[in-house]
C-alpha cells in the first residue's frame, strides 16, 4: 500500500517550471472528446482556438472532495539526507477497492507554495486505511509545511 517502492524518489520540481509542461502534458491527454461510462473525465472544445479542457461528473468531484477529508498527513520531516519527506494516510470510506491519488503542496513557513508532488495509495480496500509516501528530493529548510493539495480516487484495478 505504499506510494513508492523502497528506495526510489519523486522528483520535486518548483512550481512555476510544472505550469508549462503540465498544460502540455493536459493537452495531449485531452485530445479526443466524449463520454466515458464509468465516470471518467470527458473532454471538450473549450473555444474556437482549439484548447481542449477536462471536465469531471459533479459525482466524480463529490467524491474526490470526500475523500481529500480522509487524508491524515503523519509527517513532513527531512530523511538523512536533508530531503522532505512526505507520509501519510488515506482512509477508503467508500464499498470498492479504490486507488488514490494525493497531491501535495510543499511551503515555505510564511505559506508560499515552493514545490508539488504527489503520492499514491494503491488498491485500498473498502473502510480500510492505505499508507503512503512522498520521498522527495527537495531540500528541508526549517518551517516548511506540507498540505494537501487536491485527492483523485479511481476504481482498483
Amino acid at each position: 500500500m505504499r506510494a513508492t517502492r523502497p528506495g526510489l524518489r519523486s522528483t520535486v520540481v518548483p512550481v512555476k517550471r510544472l505550469l508549462v509542461p503540465a498544460l502540455l502534458l493536459a493537452l495531449a491527454a485531452c485530445s479526443s472528446s466524449g463520454n466515458s461510462s464509468n465516470g471518467a473525465p470527458t473532454s471538450a472544445p473549450a473555444s474556437s482556438a482549439g484548447v481542449t479542457t477536462t471536465t469531471l461528473s459533479k459525482e466524480q468531484v463529490a467524491l474526490n472532495d470526500a475523500a481529500a477529508k480522509r487524508v491524515v498527513i503523519s509527517s513532513c520531516a527531512p530523511d538523512a539526507a536533508h530531503h522532505l519527506v512526505i507520509k501519510g494516510a488515506i482512509k477508503n470510506a467508500t464499498s470498492q477497492r479504490s486507488t488514490f491519488v494525493i497531491q501535495l503542496s510543499i511551503n515555505d513557513k510564511s505559506g508560499k507554495r515552493l514545490y508539488a508532488t504527489a503520492a499514491m495509495a494503491s488498491d485500498v480496500a473498502p473502510n480500510q486505511s492505505g499508507s503512503w509516501t512522498a520521498a522527495t528530493t527537495a531540500k528541508y529548510t526549517a518551517g516548511m509545511t506540507c498540505t494537501v493539495s487536491s485527492v483523485s480516487r479511481r476504481l482498483a484495478t
